[in-house]
């Protein structure tokens, strides 16, 4: 059945020019009989009657009686090319490859000189795959019809799936010599002769369009390209300069030249042809946006991409005010230097032009995450889910938020409604379930919270918010201590230099008694975090009176307290000058 369809389906036109052939030769055997013989013989009436009904009736897709039709006027007169043709097209429709190739075959050879039974036949066996036959039926329609161009364009194609090289070329010539020398067949051999390393041939290709075409600077450009492939810089230079000489603004000139500077380590000189190339106005937005990703890097860090890269933008964005790119690349280049309200209006922008840009609602929210604006958080995901209903993320961004604010129940909320729509992402499940166990464990449903971290892992192994907080979670309440450690060994792995992942392990090995160890661990946490983390200093207090450096304890202890742990533990522990379970 699978087969039937594709047949259907790919041969369509060449049924068509079948019937439109058999129509017309059917037409004009029965108006020689007509004119020939004024009596009109029974039977050539009889054939008439039936070819015409039979195409109608394949036509209205009752192919029975189509058939029926046509295997009398088969009857009638074997002979008949006509006859064949129609009835290949009854099989063609009805999925009947075999019959319709011997039909086909014994039309063409009734009448060998009919050019469109044999590229039809040809047609057929090529829907098949058998490239061979296909092949030899084109070769011998090129034989009689030698002035028929797209006979040699389709060897040309065979010859090519076939790795036959050298009769693509033949065919190729063929072609030239109607058409004369274009940049269609050129390039055509061109491409041959490189791919299969006869390189003198394929520059003299590239030579020839520079001769036809002198004043197509394209073709220079190419040249020198060439030039530099093949190691001749002085060549190639020279290729770029006359082009640019003719014709300043050739952007793909500039563009050349800058890839010429870049090989040869002439930075500065690449980044100004790349930046003269971005404003040039004859090349398309998709080879700007190449250049945009390659120029960026090449001059963001110097004192001249302070001042022109802003100055780009603003013309590209001139050039070409609905190209979304542009705005990202933008945004993204001010984000590297922390300029977060003008990314965000970049990012509006994108929004404006397309709403339902997930990437830009994504990061539009991650700057107001980053700038801890979490009213904002909230307001631009009520607007994510209004322009992108189905998209779970948002849920998540507002879980985390209400979590940051303490609003426990709303943060259950959006998590309940993010697992609805995660469905089968498994990430997404795992995130969701993690921070409905962060919710639970905050909420003292430590037994809930624990099913919910194992949801979590069952659905992602890997993640990492989970693993950290399911580990330190267990070490508060001295549960499954060498579990908990696996998960935090596993979260370093991650991320060795996390301040937050070395407290955690710390305290897993320090519930475990292994206190010289822990204080380790919480060294190299103090010395990645950014100094303001209260509970690692609350820890390492821990740890040094554990390990007889009880005076110290106690002023990390104080540390802890200066930094903002408002822990009625810690201040006990201060006035006692001891650690308190």
């Amino acid at each position: 059945m699978k087969n039937k369809q594709y047949i259907r389906s790919l041969l369509i036109l060449s049924i068509l020019s079948i019937s439109i052939i058999s129509c017309s030769t059917a037409k004009k055997i029965v108006a020689t009989t007509n004119a020939a013989n004024p009596d009109f013989s029974l039977e050539d009436r009889q054939f008439s009657y039936y070819f015409h009904e039979g195409i109608r009736q394949r036509q209205l897709k009752n192919y029975d009686v189509a058939l029926e039709m046509l295997l009398k006027c088969e009857q009638i007169d074997s002979k008949n090319a006509a006859a064949a043709g129609e009835i290949a097209n009854v099989y063609i429709e009805t999925g009947n490859v075999a019959y319709a190739i011997g039909y086909l075959t014994n039309a063409v050879a009734l009448d060998d000189n009919n050019l469109w039974y044999k590229s039809n036949l040809a047609n057929l066996y090529l829907a098949i795959g058998d490239l061979k036959t296909t092949t030899e039926i084109y070769e011998a329609a090129a034989k009689t019809h030698p002035e028929k161009e797209e006979l040699y364009s389709n060897l040309y194609e065979l010859y090519f799936r076939q790795q036959r090289y050298s009769e693509a070329i033949n065919a190729l010539n063929e072609i030239e010599k109607q058409r004369g020398i274009t940049e269609e067949v050129s390039f055509e051999k061109y491409r041959i002769y490189s791919n299969t390393g006869e390189q003198k041939k394929a520059e003299k290709e590239i030579d020839a369009l520079i001769k036809k075409f002198p004043n197509d600077m394209k073709y220079r450009i190419l040249r020198g390209n060439i030039y530099e492939e093949t190691g001749n810089n002085k060549k190639a230079l020279e290729m770029y300069n006359y082009a640019l000489e003719r014709e300043p603004d050739n952007g793909y000139a500039r563009i050349s030249l800058a890839e010429y500077y870049e090989k040869t380590g002439e930075h500065d000189k690449a980044a100004a042809e790349m930046n003269y190339a971005l404003r040039s106005k004859n090349i398309d937005i998709e080879t700007k946006i190449g250049i945009l990703q390659r120029y960026i890097p090449l001059i963001e860090d110097t004192e001249e991409g302070k001042t022109q890269l802003p100055a780009l933008f603003e013309t590209l964005v001139e050039m070409h005010p609905e190209v979304v790119d542009i705005y990202r690349f933008y945004a993204l280049y001010l984000i590297k230097y922390k300029e977060f309200d003008k990314a965000q209006k970049e990012y509006e922008t994108i929004l404006d032009i397309d709403p339902k840009n997930e990437e830009a609602w994504e990061q539009t929210i991650n700057l107001q995450i980053v700038q801890e604006k979490w009213d904002s958080v909230i307001t631009l995901s009520d607007k994510a889910i209004e322009a992108i209903p189905d998209n779970p993320q948002w849920y998540s961004y507002r879980a985390a938020v209400y979590l940051q604010l303490g609003k426990k129940d709303e943060a259950a909320t959006a998590c309940e409604k993010g697992l609805a729509l995660a469905k089968d992402d498994k990430k997404l499940k795992s995130e969701f379930y993690g921070q409905m166990a962060d919710i639970l464990f905050d909420k003292k449903e430590k037994d809930s919270a624990f099913v919910y971290y194992d949801k979590a892992l069952e659905n992602n192994p890997l993640n990492a918010h989970v693993l950290n907080n399911y580990a330190y979670y267990l070490s508060l309440e001295k549960k499954d201590l060498l579990r908990a450690e696996t998960m935090a060994k596993k979260c370093l792995e991650f991320d060795p230099r996390s301040s937050t992942v070395l407290d955690t392990y710390a305290w897993v090995l320090f519930q475990q008694g292994y206190y010289n160890l822990a204080k380790r661990y919480l060294q190299e946490a103090m010395k990645y975090g950014n100094d303001s983390d209260d509970t690692i200093f609350e820890h390492y207090g821990d740890v040094l009176y554990k390990t007889d450096s009880k005076d110290e304890a106690v002023e990390m202890w104080k540390k802890s307290l200066e930094k903002g742990n408002k822990s009625e533990k810690l201040k006990l522990k201060i006035e006692k000058k001891e650690y308190v379970e």
